[in-house]
């Protein structure tokens, strides 16, 4: 909870930052909240001595088994979401035009990106992207009677979710949420960093050159064809949300700044401050230790007493 508190306080005060510097504050965030854990039982223990220490009984691993059966339900469904994606794949038709796929190529060089990126077409009306190894790219079946202009703008959008990584970072999220379902701060931060990966592609399509109106008018069309589709496959980036896209649409139309990723310090500050965090949070035990207050001779004596 105080990690989380904090991530969200930063990420608050970064308020008025380019999206991509507050999406790193809350992957951040999250890298630690995940290796959290495992770290604890690596890292002496330092007891605080809140409450009293001794072995489990019944209560807590009723507690243990309340949070385990919520965790495992919400893994499985993570797992059921890209076994459903993997079969979608598989059922699409790939994109055979050259010319979408010689545009592809070059955004995809002028992004930096080295791997592999398959496009494909689907029933779905909405441009999605999914996959880290391998990401695939997937365009409604009516793409090929898109103007230039706007499959240029779109492969922009969904290549920068490539270049980002954002699949990778947005199964972090959902990792960290199914593990921590219990804690609202997980499943806000969830909706943020979708939210925000959003944001910080719309700023790398300006920063290629995209008119701010052309752009946002793009948007709106997507939308609009989205209202009258199936819904939107989980674990899937869509390149237009109901919830979030009057905010974006703001920030595109009324943004001063085209900065569409963090400086490298910014980036290391971010890194270095979580870790930091997460080192000093992780051997921290609200519990006293089973001889809490009692003279080393007098927890030895009891030791071999009970022996």
């Amino acid at each position: 909870m105080l990690l989380l508190a904090l991530t969200a306080g930063l990420a608050a005060l970064c308020r008025n930052r380019p999206p991509a510097l507050r999406h790193a504050i809350w992957v951040a965030g999250l890298a630690g909240l995940v290796i959290m854990l495992p770290l604890s039982g690596l890292l002496p223990r330092l007891h605080l001595g809140l409450v009293a220490g001794g072995r489990a009984g019944l209560g807590p691993n009723l507690l243990l088994l309340a949070w385990l059966l919520p965790a495992s339900l919400l893994l499985l469904a993570m797992v059921r979401n890209r076994i459903a994606l993997g079969r979608m794949r598989r059922s699409a038709v790939p994109v055979s035009d050259p010319a979408i796929l010689a545009l592809a190529a070059d955004i995809a060089s002028q992004l930096g990106i080295r791997r592999s990126v398959d496009l494909v077409r689907h029933a779905d009306p909405v441009p999605r992207t999914f996959g880290t190894l391998r990401p695939v790219i997937l365009l409604p079946f009516g793409s090929d009677q898109w103007s230039r202009e706007r499959l240029r703008m779109t492969l922009l959008h969904e290549l920068a979710h490539v270049a980002r990584l954002d699949a990778a970072t947005g199964g972090l999220a959902r990792f960290a949420a199914a593990f921590h379902w219990f804690n609202p701060l997980a499943w806000l931060s969830l909706r943020a960093l979708g939210d925000l990966a959003e944001r910080a592609c719309d700023a790398r399509v300006l920063a290629n050159g995209a008119e701010p109106g052309a752009y946002a008018r793009l948007l709106l069309e997507t939308a609009r064809e989205a209202a009258m589709g199936r819904p939107g496959w989980r674990g899937a980036a869509a390149m237009t949300d109901a919830e979030n896209l009057e905010g974006r649409l703001r920030l595109i139309l009324g943004r001063a700044s085209r900065e569409d990723r963090p400086r490298p310090v910014q980036l290391a500050a971010v890194t270095a401050l979580a870790a930091l965090v997460t080192l000093g949070l992780a051997p921290l035990r609200g519990e006293a230790p089973t001889h809490y207050g009692r003279l080393p001779a007098q927890a030895a004596s009891s030791v071999f007493s009970s022996e």
